[in-house]
């Protein structure tokens, strides 16, 4: 299957998961237990939308504890940048994927752990995402970030997804029922 394929039967399984809330609070759970998490200091993180695992209490948390809290910005071309936020309440752009992003104040290129959404994931650590390679175009420029991609658990592919030389996996995938280290 290829990833068009993959992404529209992800989309389908994704729209139709029920007892989102539950499954929600399962993954904070398991990212505010993880290690990489716990000893983390500064964090990317994205901001949810639509059906997408709810970040909101993930990023309150990491406020709450210290952390330097960056979410991303799409800009021209593809690419994004992080930029610090201080509260939810700093999210007060609408971009053109209806995804809340902050004022361009302050930017971070120090990120220590990334969480990153995907429409699904492999136990490789391959993603599928919205096929436009944002996140894969910063984590080019920023190798030596720990990456977490977060899920359901439906939305873990028992299948290999095939990649390209441009596509980067995550190191771990976490959901509400596992934490898999990714084979690599």
């Amino acid at each position: 299957m290829n990833k068009k394929e993959l992404r529209e039967q992800y989309i389908k399984i994704r729209d139709e998961i029920q007892d989102k809330v539950l499954k929600d609070k399962a993954i904070y759970n398991n990212i505010i237990n993880d290690y990489n998490y716990k000893y983390s200091r500064v964090v990317g993180i994205y901001v949810s939308t639509l059906n997408e695992v709810n970040t909101d209490k993930i990023i309150n948390n990491a406020l709450r504890k210290g952390k330097n809290v960056s979410v991303p910005v799409m800009l021209k071309d593809y690419n994004m940048d992080f930029y610090q936020i201080q509260s939810l309440n700093d999210l007060i752009y609408i971009n053109a994927f209806g995804i809340r992003e902050p004022s361009k104040d302050v930017r971070i290129d120090n990120i220590n752990l990334m969480i990153i959404p995907g429409i699904c994931f492999d136990k490789f650590g391959n993603r599928i995402g919205y096929g436009k390679g944002y996140y894969d175009r910063y984590l080019l420029k920023h190798p030596n970030i720990m990456k977490i991609g977060i899920c359901y658990h439906e939305q873990l592919s028992e299948l290999k997804i095939d990649i390209d030389k441009y596509d980067i996996p995550v190191d771990y995938v976490i959901t509400d029922k596992v934490k898999i280290k990714t084979l690599r």
